[in-house]
């Protein structure tokens, strides 16, 4: 299987070298990922449930690949993911505080299509809608269920469009 190669980058978001994927993980060396927020015409926001992590994750998700653009690795990732292409708005570039893998993420949202059905994909086997309520309710009473990842964007979601939930994490 062929290495996934990435861009190393330092606390400021420089590339400072490549690297593939797991050596990054393996020494915990920065690197860029995406997440997009899928939300229906309704304002419920489409969680991943069944992916090789087990927990609810990011709508999508993904590395961004050598040499290429934040916003490019988002649209990518959610054709793969979920088949979609569609308008995504930038929400924040950022280093959480609580970078488990050092993850330096770039968080966008989107609407899907009102008659957008999921089909299932070879990344992603089930969705799940839920309302951003719910999410931040299961969140506080089972963190466990949910990926690093997914917490982080969420919070930082939360911080940047400045919503009245707390994360008690």
């Amino acid at each position: 299987m062929e290495k996934e190669m990435i861009d190393l980058v330092d606390v400021n978001d420089n590339i400072i070298g490549i690297t593939d994927v797991d050596t990054a993980h393996r020494l915990k060396q920065f690197h860029r990922v995406v997440a997009v927020f899928i939300f229906d015409i309704d304002g419920d926001l489409y969680l991943q449930k069944e992916n090789k992590y087990g927990r609810y994750d990011n709508s999508v998700g993904g590395h961004v690949g050598l040499s290429e653009s934040y916003k490019n690795a988002a649209q990518r990732e959610m054709q793969e993911e979920l088949g979609l292409n569609i308008t995504i708005k930038e929400i924040s570039i950022f280093l959480p505080t609580r970078a488990h893998l050092n993850h330096r993420w770039a968080l966008y949202e989107g609407v899907a299509p009102i008659n957008w059905e999921f089909r299932e994909t070879e990344e992603v086997k089930v969705i799940e809608k839920l309302r951003i309520e719910d999410v931040i309710t299961l969140i506080n009473k089972f963190p466990e269920s949910f990926t690093y990842g997914f917490i982080n964007t969420m919070k930082e979601y939360i911080r940047v469009k400045k919503l009245p939930y707390i994360l008690n994490i």
